[in-house]
């Protein structure tokens, strides 16, 4: 300021002395401009300021130039431009000022050569003048003083720099070596490859790199290789930038271990360069820690993602309950992101109209500490369905959490609608049945009152019914074997009675060893009578050849009366099933189907009674058959119970084989049901089926059996 305000003094006078000149108005004008600079200082940085003195100097210059040509006394602060930009900004703008200088030079060269400016002043008036000098003298004078000044204070700047800059670096040296961590400094020059300036000594002994390895670090050869990469592109992205850097990567120890390192750094903008002043951190054991917490993390959820329902657990926060965990896959089944759900309260997805009721079980729930309840959620896309949910509160580490299971109950509901509806359903059904059952009973007391008058007249006919059933190939030979046996047996049965006449005549001898041996043998005797009058009796019958007549008759209602004729044999643990399909009447003889059936059935509940089951079962169906162009009417007779012997079907039909214990049974009644059979043209199979015996018998639906049959 005390050479900026007598460089104005001169220059305002100067009009005086040389006459009005535009240059000394600009002079006049810069100088002004370079006291207002003054009075902003403590707010411009060094090469701000620079640059505006540079500015002024150069306008000077080039103002002075156009006016005096050679002898303009400016031309000498076209000398101080490079120099001050050398000092305070870089050797390459210093080389810069210096080619725009000459080339100011040249350019007013070229000007005054050519005669597009001409000096309009007395060079001899200009020379002899004293002020002219006085103001060249004091020019000289104020730059001489600039320069020592600029000179002086810039070494003795860096002077203090670098005394400032050795403390520093010692202080550093001993913080970075205090610090939990690989302290750097960083450096990349505009133009240049970045490269590390300083490095603590903890890195050989975290990382296995030596300090003074500049090349090693800016290769980043101890970087894990698939981080090496990502850390390279981080550094220049936040040199193009010009932004603080922050990394975490892998490294490789000298053991070739694995270590997780996180670099921080700040940057600082030094001229053309940037500067990055950080540290790395060895974050291994945070790293395993958060593993291990985000393995045990997944695990959790994992359990939790594979429970059947919805799975929630709040925070009580403030009095308000926050979503810190869930089962995901279920809650996207409903149709919700995690944003969606992530900050919303436990009634978020449940329709309104239950909302007041869950409420009220939540109210419920921190009183007693669980709850269980029926509610309704609303899918994203609409559609309701009903959940049943519980919830339970728990404390831990002075935190109030609770917790709980959503499970879809939409298939129990909808099975429990269709159960409803069969429920009413078969009430429908049950009195429709009972209505008919009433109508079925008035006509089976009717039809009571005709079977009592049919068992009548069925007992008075019985031997001769049962005779008509017999095979017909062998009625002649069974009757005389018949009659051939009751001979003598009328023979033996007269000498029992004599010997039962005989033993009345000793009484007097009862007690006696050889009246009890007469009297054991007639008892022997009167039973073995018994027996082959039995035989003789149903050989007589098989023998017998009556007449029936063949006419349409309903086998429905035959089997019904063939199973009312057995009910007494009905055993309770015997569950008798029908399954009519046949409608037509077929053409039968009626007396012969009944002993036919009669026979089946009756060989079927004997056969499912033998068995200790709790329930045995006796089956019977009926439909109409189609089998080669013909139509038949098939009745099937299933019993539970043991199998035939596969080498014993055959037999069955045979006469006299029977599977029965002996005295309940002759052997005669399969073989004279096939007889039957043979006699309506069809035919009669037993087979092993699942759970037991099955009898398919077949009566062809024809008109061709005409008359009677003998």
């Amino acid at each position: 300021m005390i050479i900026i305000i007598p460089a104005l003094v001169v220059s305002i006078s100067r009009s005086s002395l040389t006459g009005f000149k535009w240059l000394y108005v600009i002079q006049v004008l810069l100088e002004l401009a370079l006291i207002a600079t003054y009075f902003i200082r403590n707010k411009l940085t060094v090469q701000q300021k620079t640059i505006v003195f540079l500015s002024l100097l150069l306008a000077t210059s080039i103002s002075g130039l156009q006016s005096f040509g050679y002898f303009g006394e400016s031309k000498a602060f076209l000398i101080i431009v490079p120099l001050f930009t050398a000092l305070f900004l870089s050797k390459r703008y210093a080389y810069y000022s210096i080619l725009f200088c000459g080339l100011i030079l040249a350019v007013t060269a070229a000007f005054y050569i050519y005669g597009h400016s001409v000096y309009d002043f007395s060079i001899e008036e200009y020379i002899n003048t004293p002020g002219k000098w006085l103001a060249m003298i004091f020019t000289y004078v104020t730059i001489m003083v600039l320069l020592i000044y600029i000179y002086t204070t810039t070494v003795e700047s860096q002077n203090k720099a670098i005394a400032r800059q050795v403390e520093q670096d010692v202080q550093i040296a001993s913080i970075a070596n205090s610090v939990p961590g690989v302290v750097f400094q960083l450096r990349a020059p505009k133009g240049r490859p970045y490269y590390f300036s300083y490095v603590s000594s903890k890195a050989l002994h975290m990382f296995g790199v030596k300090e003074d390895d500049k090349t090693d670090w800016t290769k980043f050869k101890a970087i894990h290789n698939d981080d090496r990469a990502a850390v390279i592109a981080s550094i220049e992205e936040s040199i193009r930038t010009k932004s603080d850097w922050s990394f975490e990567g892998r490294i490789f120890t000298a053991e070739k271990k694995i270590k997780w390192f996180k670099g921080v750094s700040t940057v600082v903008e030094m001229g053309e360069e940037l500067i990055y002043n950080g540290v790395l951190l060895d974050i291994t054991s945070e790293k395993e820690a958060e593993q291990a917490k985000e393995n045990e993390q997944k695990f959790t959820q994992s359990i939790i993602n594979n429970l059947p329902g919805i799975f929630y657990l709040y925070e009580i926060c403030d009095g308000k309950p926050k979503l810190i965990q869930w089962n995901h896959n279920k809650v996207k089944h409903l149709g919700y992101s995690e944003e969606e759900i992530l900050h919303q309260g436990p009634l978020f997805m449940v329709i309104e109209e239950e909302k007041s009721k869950l409420a009220n079980a939540m109210t419920k729930m921190f009183d007693d500490g669980y709850v269980e309840t029926e509610t309704v959620l609303r899918k994203k896309t609409g559609e309701e369905i009903p959940y049943y949910v519980n919830g339970q509160v728990f404390e831990e580490g002075g935190k109030k959490y609770f917790f709980g299971l959503g499970t879809d109950i939409k298939e129990l509901k909808d099975v429990q609608s269709e159960l409803d509806e069969h429920r009413l359903h078969l009430k429908k059904l049950i009195r429709e049945r009972t209505v008919d059952l009433q109508n079925t009973n008035e006509e089976l007391v009717k039809a009571n009152m005709d079977l009592e008058t049919m068992l009548k007249k069925f007992n008075e006919a019985q031997d001769r019914l049962v005779q008509s059933e017999k095979l017909a190939s062998i009625g002649t030979f069974v009757a005389g074997i018949a009659h051939e046996i009751n001979n003598p047996l009328n023979f033996i049965a007269g000498g029992q009675n004599i010997l039962g006449h005989s033993l009345n005549d000793f009484e007097e001898h009862k007690g006696s060893e050889e009246y009890e041996d007469l009297e054991t043998a007639h008892e022997m005797i009167s039973d073995g009578m018994a027996r082959v009058s039995n035989i003789v009796k149903a050989l007589m019958t098989f023998s017998f050849s009556g007449t029936s007549v063949l006419q349409p008759s309903n086998i429905n209602k035959i089997l019904d009366n063939s199973l009312l004729f057995l009910k007494t044999k009905i055993d309770e643990s015997v569950v008798v099933e029908k399954d009519y399909n046949l409608e037509l009447d077929i053409p039968i003889f009626e007396e012969k189907a009944h002993q036919i059936f009669l026979n089946i059935l009756d060989n079927a509940i004997f056969e499912a009674g033998k068995e200790s089951q709790d329930q045995n079962s006796v089956r019977i169906s009926t439909s109409l058959v189609t089998s080669e162009d013909e139509e038949f009417a098939e009745v099937k007779i299933f019993n539970s119970g043991s199998h035939i012997p596969e080498d014993k079907v055959k037999q069955i039909f045979d006469p006299f084989y029977t599977t029965k214990p002996p005295g309940t049974g002759t052997g005669l009644g399969l073989s004279i049901t096939y007889s039957l059979v043979q006699e309506h043209k069809g035919n009669i199979i037993a087979r092993n089926v699942e759970g037991g015996v099955e009898f398919v018998i077949r009566f062809p639906n024809a008109r061709t059996l005409e008359g009677n049959l003998v």
